[in-house]
């Protein structure tokens, strides 16, 4: 499995924050992370947009590429769009295990491995799922796996609820067979949904994500994945809504589960917020 090494104190508009390859062998998402996420979803020329087809989504990737390890190169990109629900529902329609499979229908295979809730038996700010998850972005890549670590968090001051997860080389818990597959790439990532109140029937959301290259794919074909991924979870939306709206928005009651890690969230912290540089 390659490194993630971003070092972003060249832009401005990302509180020239360093992440470094030790930061995927955390076993908890901390608040570098969330902080990350936040520059991130903030507007910068180093947002280059690709596609405005639709009035209600937005897709850009980053003008740069960043390194992957020593050789392997990625694209930063992200998925900007709106929601015709609160922003109270929009985070449940994506946190929900029933139907998170209608959200994103490029995840093939999702299975939990564990549930580290904060404060027992380790000094974790933050509960968090640990899961395998495989991606598919186009049938001309490999299939990406992922062992994530994630969580939900709620900024009480900018209003929004943020799902954010990374990869963790620490978890052991996947089994052989895992790492076996054809035709199939282990990978790191860093990636995250963000829910941004509007009014009480208006949400914004964005979502950062990676594409990481591989050698003698031509950027045209990059530039069609990141299309694709972004148009695939705005449909996405839509039939997650539906299904949620006849459910009257409830949540199962199921253990262990992302919602969890929100409602342990909302538990330990109340209202919260980060700083970072604007």
């Amino acid at each position: 499995m390659k490194s993630i090494a971003l070092d972003l104190r060249e832009e401005k508009i990302r509180d020239r924050i360093l992440y470094q390859p030790d930061d995927f062998l955390s076993t908890t998402i901390t608040d570098k992370d969330i902080k990350m996420i936040l520059n991130l979803n903030q507007d910068s020329s180093d947002w280059k947009l690709i596609s405005d087809e639709k009035e209600d989504f937005q897709v850009y990737k980053s003008k740069k590429q960043y390194s992957i390890g020593q050789k392997d190169k990625f694209m930063l990109c992200k998925t900007v769009g709106t929601l015709p629900v609160s922003y109270d529902k929009a985070i449940k329609s994506d946190i929900n295990c029933s139907t998170r499979h209608l959200l994103d229908e490029m995840c093939t295979e999702r299975i939990n491995l564990d549930y580290v809730q904060a404060g027992v038996g380790n000094n974790n700010t933050y509960s968090t799922m640990v899961t395998r998850t495989g991606l598919n972005y186009s049938p001309l890549l490999l299939r990406r796996y992922y062992t994530l670590v994630m969580t939900t968090v709620h900024d009480s001051e900018r209003q929004c609820y943020i799902h954010v997860g990374k990869s963790s080389k620490v978890y052991k818990k996947v089994k052989k067979a895992e790492n076996e597959k054809k035709f199939c790439r282990n990978a790191d990532m860093l990636y995250s949904f963000t829910y941004y109140k509007v009014n009480e029937n208006k949400t914004r959301y964005i979502h950062v994500f990676f594409v990481a290259k591989q050698k003698n794919v031509p950027e045209k074909l990059y530039r069609g994945i990141v299309i694709k991924r972004g148009k695939s979870i705005h449909e996405g939306y839509s039939r997650t809504l539906v299904e949620m709206a006849k459910r009257n928005f409830t949540m199962e009651d199921s253990h262990p589960s992302l919602y969890n890690t929100l409602l342990d969230f909302q538990k330990r912290f109340g209202n919260k917020t980060w700083t970072i540089a604007e």
